[in-house]
C-alpha cells in the first residue's frame, strides 16, 4: 500500500477501480457504524437532502444538503441520519479504490474531508450523471472512469484553490507522508511551512481534525497493516514504522483503533 496525502492525488498518475454507485434513502434512524472495522473502501457522497451527523474521533458534526464528503479507505467513525417529518435524508455514494501503477493501493490519510458545497450545482449534476452511467443497462466503465477523474480533479483543485489553510500547511503534509517512518519533532514540520509551532499546531488541527502527531500515526498504523499481512513480525513492524518499542506500538495501536493489529484484520 502506498501512503500519500490527499493533494497528491492532483500530481499522481493513478487508477480508479472497483465502482460502485448507489442512491441512498433514509427514512428511519438507522446508522452507520465504523468504529470497529473501517471502510472498506474509499467514499465520495453527496448530501442531496436532509442532514446527516457524523463523529470522528473526538469531532462530532452535522453536515446538510449540498455537501460532498470523500471519506478514505480504513476511515473509522459514525453516522447517522438527522431526521425531521419534512425531509429525510437522501445522497448518492460512489464507493471505489484507488491505485498506483504498479497495482499498489493508494491510502489516504483517514478523515471526513467535507470542505465542498455543492452551491452551484457542478457535483450535484456530476454525481446524479455517474449515478445514471452505473444503472445503464449499457454501463460503460470508460465513460464512468472519465467522469470520476473529473469529479476528484474539481474536488481537488477546489481545496487548493480555495482552502488557504490547506495550501499553507500542504509542504508539512508532504514531509509527513515521505518521512512518517521518522521521529521528527513537530517544530520540523512547522518549519516547512514556515510557520512558529504554536500556530502550525492550531492550523493544523483546524485542517485535519488531528494533531499532528495523531496525523503520522495514522499513516504509520495504515502501513504496519500491510506490513502484518507480508508476515512481518510485531517487533519488525513496529522498527519499519518508527517505533522504538514493540510494546508501546502494540499498546498505541490498540488504544486508536480500539482492537490489536491482529484481531483488527480479523475484523477486515
Amino acid at each position: 500500500m502506498k501512503n500519500i496525502p490527499l493533494s497528491h492525488l492532483l500530481y499522481q498518475d493513478f487508477d480508479i477501480r472497483n465502482i460502485f454507485v448507489e442512491e441512498w434513502y433514509y427514512t428511519d434512524d438507522r446508522t452507520n457504524d465504523y468504529l470497529a472495522a473501517g471502510r472498506s473502501q474509499t467514499l465520495l457522497h453527496l448530501i442531496t437532502s436532509g442532514q446527516r451527523r457524523y463523529r470522528f474521533r473526538d469531532r462530532q458534526f452535522d453536515l446538510s444538503a449540498g455537501t460532498v464528503l470523500l471519506i478514505p479507505d480504513s476511515t473509522r467513525y459514525y453516522t447517522e441520519p438527522v431526521l425531521s417529518a419534512e425531509d429525510a435524508c437522501h445522497g448518492i455514494g460512489i464507493l471505489f479504490d484507488l491505485l498506483d501503477t504498479a497495482g499498489e493501493k493508494i491510502m489516504l490519510p483517514p478523515n471526513i474531508y467535507h470542505n465542498w458545497n455543492d452551491s452551484s450545482s457542478q457535483y450535484s449534476k456530476i454525481f446524479h450523471t455517474l449515478n445514471d452511467y452505473y444503472h445503464n443497462p449499457g454501463f460503460s466503465i470508460l465513460r464512468t472512469k472519465a467522469l470520476m477523474y473529473r469529479l476528484l480533479n474539481n474536488l481537488l483543485s477546489n481545496i487548493a484553490d480555495t482552502s488557504p489553510v490547506y495550501h499553507m500547511l500542504e509542504p508539512a503534509l508532504d514531509y509527513i507522508a515521505a518521512h512518517y517512518s521518522k521521529n521528527v519533532p513537530v517544530a520540523v514540520y512547522a518549519e516547512q511551512c514556515r510557520l512558529s509551532e504554536s500556530y502550525f499546531r492550531k492550523k493544523f488541527m483546524e485542517c485535519t481534525g488531528m494533531s499532528p502527531i495523531e496525523y503520522r500515526n495514522t499513516i504509520r498504523f495504515n502501513a504496519a497493516r500491510r506490513l502484518y499481512l507480508e508476515n512481518r513480525s510485531i517487533e519488525e513492524i513496529a522498527e519499519l514504522v518508527g517505533f522504538c518499542d514493540a510494546s508501546y506500538f502494540s499498546k498505541l495501536y490498540k488504544q486508536y483503533n480500539g482492537v490489536s493489529l491482529k484481531k483488527d484484520l480479523q475484523i477486515v
